[in-house]
């Protein structure tokens, strides 16, 4: 099949720190950490060849999970704007198309809002040339919006990309709590307000690197990585040897440290109180956990979405398919 005879696919896509997900329709998703190893950084165990994750005309890669696991030298995750026209970026993202089956695509993603007005353009710019390097795979439309719009659209728009409840008509709080930064932002009667925005630079990563710290020094010769957090967090219990013990009182800590973080955040945000909104949309992967500690401190309700984690990456994909149809 040529190239022009491709079927452009609509995509949300959630390039992170932390982790990548992608939707390309209902219950067509995928996730993995945002963690790239070229192979000459793999540790051959027993002179086994390691096949690639993921390979272009720059070399090949260990990509996710595989990438924790085999190699010896990870960088840690970047802060800095220049991470989008990265290696780790372009790989994780197009890992993410290649994965999902995607061969031609109209992408949707997001940006923290204080990199909105600063860094869309080099965004658009940077994915458009992805493809430069894996012609497999090309890239017609690249749309760009800030991050917690994703997770208010994914509430207000079903899988149509048709508006389908009233939140449109009301003023709403959106707090995503990513990987490194916790985004709190308001949507006024369908727009967001991206003049007036919070961001608190202690997100779930900073949260989890005390408990991380206290299993390494429980468990000596445990080879944990912040990766294995959401999944200790959930279970609240680590297996050691064979033997699973429990950190409950260490996911607890992480919890209300966490809560703490985003409810100085909104008091940053809202500190006349946030009795003018109808709801707080609370998304990100710890955002079922900390729901219950979150709603004690306030009268406004918090509505966590099913699968907060997709969430962004699910309003951006259908956004993708409004705009598709326009």
């Amino acid at each position: 099949m040529s190239e022009t005879q491709r079927e452009t696919q609509v995509v949300g896509l959630d390039n992170g720190n932390a982790f990548t997900k992608i939707v390309t329709g209902y219950k067509s998703t995928l996730i993995f950490p945002s963690v790239v190893a070229p192979i000459g950084n793999i540790v051959k165990v027993g002179g086994y060849k390691f096949d690639p994750s993921y390979a272009d005309d720059t070399g090949q890669y260990l990509v996710g999970d595989q990438a924790i696991r085999y190699s010896n030298n990870l960088p840690g995750p970047a802060l800095d704007s220049m991470r989008y026209e990265s290696d780790e970026y372009r790989i994780t993202g197009m890992h993410a198309l290649r994965k999902a089956g995607v061969r031609r695509a109209n992408i949707v993603c997001g940006l923290p809002i204080g990199h909105i007005k600063t860094h869309r353009e080099t965004v658009v710019r940077a994915i458009m040339g992805w493809s430069k390097h894996d012609n497999t795979i090309h890239i017609d439309r690249v749309q760009v919006l800030h991050e917690p719009a994703g997770a208010y659209f994914d509430v207000v728009l079903d899988w149509n990309g048709v508006i389908t409840n009233h939140l449109q008509e009301a003023v709403v709080g959106i707090i995503d709590v990513g990987g490194h930064t916790i985004d709190i932002a308001e949507v006024r009667y369908g727009k967001p307000v991206i003049q007036h925005h919070v961001c608190v630079s202690e997100g779930i990563i900073h949260a989890y690197r005390p408990m991380l710290n206290d299993l390494l020094q429980r468990f000596k010769d445990a080879p944990f990585t912040v990766h294995d957090m959401p999944k200790i967090m959930r279970d609240g219990t680590v297996e050691v040897h064979g033997k699973k013990h429990s950190v409950k009182e260490l996911t607890r800590k992480v919890v209300k440290n966490l809560s703490n973080s985003v409810f100085s955040g909104i008091k940053k945000m809202w500190p006349s109180g946030t009795g003018l909104l109808r709801l707080i949309i609370l998304t990100g992967g710890p955002a079922e956990l900390i729901q219950d500690e979150l709603q004690k401190k306030m009268e406004t309700p918090v509505e966590v979405p099913q699968d907060p984690a997709f969430a962004n990456a699910r309003g951006f994909y259908k956004f993708a398919v409004m705009t598709s149809q326009t």
